[in-house]
């Protein structure tokens, strides 16, 4: 991988820390701005992750520890595992019905069906889709599923749940955590994450 590869990555982790920081020092006013038990609030947090799962590459992640300072690291996470699932399970629907002709003008059929035949089915599916869901970014990884006819409804919908539910979590609980914590942790999993996203072809394999 590229250093070039590297630097959305970055870019992404630096908004997350100052959003962190502006949440923060800001917390009171984000609380009487929202409400800390306010529904529009929870539906206007998910819809917008759903909106950028469905329109890449847009990214809510910085906004997770302005959540997190409003209602909590628990209450957050739970509302990302909606939101991402929801988007997840949108731009599936959307690459199944209308990305197969879009797909075709830059690769060929026969391409693509090759590639569908070696999917596994059934129990060996979900556990890709699972593995898939926790190494790459939910918007890519749910438009280039829906171009497969093998992928079923029900493994998608399970894996996608159950493969956003750590990274929901992890973020949300870190988003919660100090500035100081924050980039001192940074330097310890950064080197992890790149580890991880340069080997994200051999999870790719699995499928």
């Amino acid at each position: 991988m590229s250093r070039h590869a590297y630097l959305p990555v970055l870019v992404l982790v630096v908004f997350f820390v100052l959003a962190t920081y502006i949440a923060q020092i800001h917390n009171d006013y984000f609380v009487s701005l929202i409400g800390t038990k306010n529904t529009l609030g929870f539906l206007s947090y998910i819809g917008l992750m759903i909106l950028a799962t469905v329109v890449a590459p847009l990214s809510t992640l910085p906004m997770m520890p302005i959540a997190v300072s409003i209602w909590g690291s628990f209450t957050t996470a739970l509302l990302s595992v909606v939101g991402w699932s929801l988007g997840a399970l949108i731009a599936f629907y959307l690459s199944k019905t209308y990305g197969r002709p879009f797909a075709l003008k830059f690769i060929s059929e026969e391409y693509i069906n090759r590639i569908d035949k070696k999917i596994p089915e059934s129990h060996n599916q979900l556990i890709s889709i699972i593995l898939l869901r926790m190494v790459v970014p939910v918007d890519i990884l749910s438009y280039t599923l829906g171009l497969f006819p093998r992928i079923s409804w029900k493994n998608y919908t399970i894996g996608s749940i159950l493969g956003v539910i750590p990274f929901s979590f992890v973020f949300a609980y870190i988003g919660g955590l100090s500035v100081k914590a924050q980039v001192l942790g940074l330097f310890i999993i950064l080197p992890i994450l790149m580890f991880v996203w340069t080997r994200r072809k051999n999870y790719s394999s699995l499928l």
